[in-house]
Formats: C-alpha cells, sequence, structure tokens
C-alpha cells in the first residue's frame, strides 16, 4: 500500500479519537447548561410569585429569595433549607423608613406551595426577623439632623455588631456638634439607648447633663414591626438593628413583610393558647362570683363543733382549689435563649 495512503488513515483515525470525547464533553456540557437554566427559571418564578403576592401590601416589590441547590430538589425532598425575604425604605409610623429582614430556615411545604410561592402555613424550623433603624430614622427621632451611628471600636466595614455605638451629631436645643457613647439595651418590652460618656463637647459650654439627654432615647419595642418581642438589639453598619427569633413557628405571609400598623401582627397567635385563656377567664370569673357571695351573705358565729356550714362555704364546689391548681399554668420560658443573633443583611447607608 502506499505509503501517503497510510498516513492519511492514521492521522484520521487520530482525528476521531480525539473528537468523539470532546462532542461528548460539550454535550454534557450543554445538557447540565439547560437543566441549570431550566431550575433558576422555576426558582426564579416561584421567588416572583412570592414577590407579588406581598407587593399589594408595601406598594412595590421586596427582594426575595429561595434557597436549595438544585431548587428542583426541594420538589422532592418537600423542604427549603433557607429562603428570606427583605424589604427596603418601608415606611412604618413613629419610626419612617425601615429595613427588614425575615430569614426562614428548613421550611416544611408543599410541592404545588413551593411552585405557586406560597408559603402561608408552612412550618420552619427558625424563623428570624430584623427591623434596621438608620441614622436619618433616629436623627428624626432625636431631632438630631445630622446623626452619624457608628461602632465605637471598630469603624471598618467587617466591624460586626456591638451592643454599643458612637453617636455624633448636631442636636438643635444645643447648637453644637457632639459626640457620645452610649449602651443599647432592652429590658422587658422596653427600648433604651442610654449615653454614657461625652466623646466631644463641642466648645466646651454645655453641661454633661444636657448633651446625654440629647442623645437619650427609649420606646416600647411592641411598635416594632416585628412578629414578637424583640430579644437583642445591636449595631451595624450605621444601623441599629432588633432581631427576634422563633422556633417551630407556623409562617404566615404577613410575616415575610412589615406592616404599617404597629401590634398588627401581634394579633395573630402562633400556639394554640385558646383553651388557656378560657380557662384562665373562667377562672378569674369564678373567683369573682365566690368574693361576691362572701361579701354578701353575713357569716354569723358557730359553735365550735357545729355541724352546719354556712351558706356562703357551700357555694364553693369540691376540690376546687385542686382544680384550679391543676390548671395554672407554667411561665413561658425564653425561646431565644442560647441563640446566637445574627448581624443584619446586607450593608446599609446612613
Amino acid at each position: 500500500m502506499n505509503p501517503m495512503l497510510i498516513k492519511v488513515f492514521c492521522h484520521d483515525g487520530l482525528v476521531t479519537a480525539f473528537r468523539r470525547p470532546l462532542i461528548a464533553l460539550a454535550t454534557f456540557a450543554l445538557i447540565l447548561g439547560a437543566l441549570w437554566v431550566s431550575d433558576t427559571a422555576l426558582a426564579a418564578r416561584s421567588e416572583k410569585r412570592l414577590a407579588d403576592t406581598i407587593k399589594p401590601q408595601l406598594g412595590f416589590s421586596p427582594e426575595v429569595y429561595i434557597g436549595g441547590f438544585p431548587f428542583t430538589a426541594n420538589l422532592y425532598t418537600l423542604e427549603v433549607p433557607n429562603m428570606y425575604v427583605s424589604v427596603t425604605d418601608a415606611r412604618i409610623p413613629q419610626f419612617g423608613l425601615v429595613r427588614t429582614h425575615t430569614e426562614l430556615k428548613d421550611v416544611t411545604i408543599s410541592r404545588q406551595q413551593l411552585l405557586d410561592g406560597n408559603f402561608d402555613n408552612t412550618t420552619a424550623a427558625l424563623m428570624t426577623s430584623q427591623v434596621s433603624l438608620d441614622a436619618v430614622s433616629i436623627g428624626n427621632a432625636l431631632n438630631i439632623p445630622d446623626l452619624d451611628i457608628s461602632h465605637p471600636y471598630d469603624i471598618s466595614p467587617a466591624g460586626g455588631s456591638a451592643s454599643e455605638v458612637t453617636l455624633t451629631g448636631t442636636p438643635r436645643a444645643l447648637g453644637q456638634r457632639l459626640s457620645v457613647l452610649a449602651e443599647l439595651r432592652i429590658r422587658g418590652h422596653q427600648f433604651y439607648m442610654h449615653p454614657t460618656t461625652v466623646l466631644d463637647s463641642g466648645d466646651n459650654t454645655l453641661k454633661t447633663h444636657d448633651i446625654l439627654n440629647a442623645f437619650r432615647w427609649d420606646f416600647n419595642t411592641n411598635t416594632l414591626p416585628l412578629p414578637k418581642q424583640a430579644t437583642f438589639v445591636g449595631a451595624s453598619g450605621g444601623t441599629i438593628y432588633f432581631q427576634a427569633d422563633e422556633r417551630n413557628v407556623t409562617v404566615h405571609t404577613h410575616d415575610l413583610y412589615p406592616t404599617t400598623t404597629p401590634g398588627k401582627r401581634s394579633e395573630h397567635p402562633r400556639k394554640n393558647t385558646g383553651h388557656l385563656a378560657h380557662q384562665q377567664g373562667t377562672r378569674c370569673e369564678y373567683r369573682r362570683n365566690l368574693k361576691s357571695v362572701a361579701q354578701s351573705t353575713p357569716v354569723s358565729p358557730a359553735p365550735a363543733q357545729s355541724d352546719t356550714t354556712p351558706q356562703s362555704h357551700q357555694a364553693q364546689p369540691p376540690n376546687a382549689r385542686d382544680r384550679t391548681h391543676r390548671h395554672t399554668p407554667h411561665p413561658p420560658g425564653n425561646a431565644a435563649a442560647g441563640h446566637r443573633p445574627t448581624p443584619p443583611h446586607g450593608n446599609h447607608q446612613t
């Protein structure tokens, strides 16, 4: 055979040997790309449907993220590992514009609800809700238009959260640019921003007491757009944020965005406490009846060994004290005890 023909045949076989794996690899990559695009489109559709559900309540669409990779795996496990809804510049009475961030972990959901972006009446292992107030909102409350909030020990973007803040601004009542160090505390339902140290007293003509009082602030945290009582307060990124955590909670759509009416969300109970409230009300009514009977019925002195029981004592059924004691509820524990709060989602510009 002609040596040239042998060389050509060998060259064609070599090219074919390399071409087949490349074609197979390219085909596999195209299939993966198509699956990824389809998975992303399916997740985006669910996120948009949830955003469209919330939009009429806010007047604009929130930022929605539904996790899980691939997203279609959630359709088989019926569980979303994590998701969040973030709302920026929601106007709330008393606070002005605020930012909220609600994050859910391990959400149990049906297949149809997931496709529809419907998280109403689902169950989450953990729900973390945050409300962030920036320097503009807090400055309006304090009548300090140029208020600046910063980390007292680390002003870098990675400074993290802190329970103390440095407040700098010009209170209208004092007319000088001042700076103080303040503590952030929650005691019961009340939030306190308590200035402790004057860092800059201006021209030194003002009294320390007046400077500290100009930056003092407190309010009832039940007025915050949170689903329950705030359990943590901190400062990060030039904002002060409040956080509430709930475990093994039934999620409702109105939990995912801030309401414009303070206290509205607290009207929706999360646990079946109706029977407990009924028992407490019944006991209170029963005790009031006993008290009124005892006051209205005169009790005459009886002999020491008399078998006659006064009429007022006959109104009390047997074992009433035991029944009352048996139904007395135990005080609820702190559901958020031991949970480490997380800083607010995203960066904030003041």
